[in-house]
C-alpha cells in the first residue's frame, strides 16, 4: 500500500543518515561500503511497516519491494545529496508544536540539515509528486507543510531552504525554494518566483504564514 511504501522510505533514508550523517562522509565511501550501508537502512526500514501487512506478501513481492526502495534511495543519493553543497544532516522526525486558531498541531519534521553556517534546510519525504513553490502561494495555496513546518520551528532556526525530496519512481528530484541561488543552485529562489509575487526570501516566508492562518482560521470558523 502507499502508506505502508512511504513509511518504509521514510524509515530507510532515516536509518541510512543516521549512519551517515553528513556529505562528506557520503562522498568519501566506495562503491561496495555504500552499497552495504543502503542495505543495512533497507533492513531498518522494513522494520517500520506493520508486520502483519509485510507478511502477507509472497516472499517474491517482498524481495521486489525493498528492492524498489533500495533503488529510489540510491537514485536520490546519486542525483540530488551528492550535488548540494555540503550540509550535515541534524535531525530526523523531529516532533514541534504550533498553535493555529487555537487549534494545537503535533508536527513531525523529516528531516533538519545544519548547512554549516547557522542556517537549516527543511526537507519532507513524498513518495508522490511534490507541488512546485509556485503554487504554494496564492489565494488557494496548495501544499503548505513546509510552510507549517517553519512556522513551527520559529526564526531562530534560520531556516534558508524548504524543499519536498520527491521519491517517485523515475522522478526523483528535490522540489523547493530557498533563500539565495548559492543555498542550493538546482532549486528557485525569491528573484525566480517575482511573477506569482513573491519578492525576497522574508516576502515569501511572510506570505506563507499569512496564507497558512487564514487556511486555519477558516476551517476554526
Amino acid at each position: 500500500r502507499p502508506t505502508e511504501r512511504g513509511k518504509f522510505v521514510h524509515a530507510a533514508l532515516a536509518a541510512f543518515w543516521r549512519e551517515v550523517r553528513d556529505q562528506r562522509t557520503l562522498l568519501v565511501l566506495d562503491e561496495p561500503r555504500l552499497e552495504e550501508t543502503i542495505a543495512r537502512a533497507v533492513v531498518a526500514g522494513r522494520a517500520a511497516v506493520d508486520d502483519t501487512l509485510w507478511d502477507a506478501l509472497p516472499p517474491v513481492v517482498a524481495a521486489v519491494e525493498s528492492g524498489h526502495v533500495e533503488r529510489l534511495m540510491r537514485q536520490w543519493i546519486d542525483t540530488v545529496e551528492r550535488h548540494r553543497p555540503p550540509f550535515a544532516v541534524a535531525d530526523a522526525e523531529r516532533r514541534v508544536a504550533l498553535t493555529l486558531a487555537g487549534h494545537a498541531l503535533d508536527l513531525r519534521i523529516d528531516r533538519l540539515d545544519d548547512l554549516g553556517d547557522g542556517r537549516t534546510a527543511v526537507i519532507d519525504y513524498k513518495t508522490g509528486r511534490s507541488v512546485a513553490p509556485e503554487r504554494w502561494f496564492g489565494a488557494r495555496p496548495q501544499a503548505p507543510q513546509l510552510g507549517l513546518y517553519a512556522m513551527a520551528l520559529g526564526g531562530a532556526a534560520h531556516v534558508a531552504a524548504l524543499v519536498y525530496a520527491q521519491l517517485k519512481p523515475g522522478q526523483v528530484k528535490a522540489v523547493g525554494l530557498v533563500d539565495a541561488a548559492a543555498t542550493w543552485p538546482e532549486l528557485p529562489a525569491p528573484a525566480d518566483l517575482r511573477r506569482v509575487g513573491v519578492a525576497d526570501w522574508a516576502d515569501a516566508q511572510q506570505q506563507l504564514a499569512s496564507s497558512i492562518g487564514a487556511l486555519a482560521q477558516a476551517a476554526h470558523d
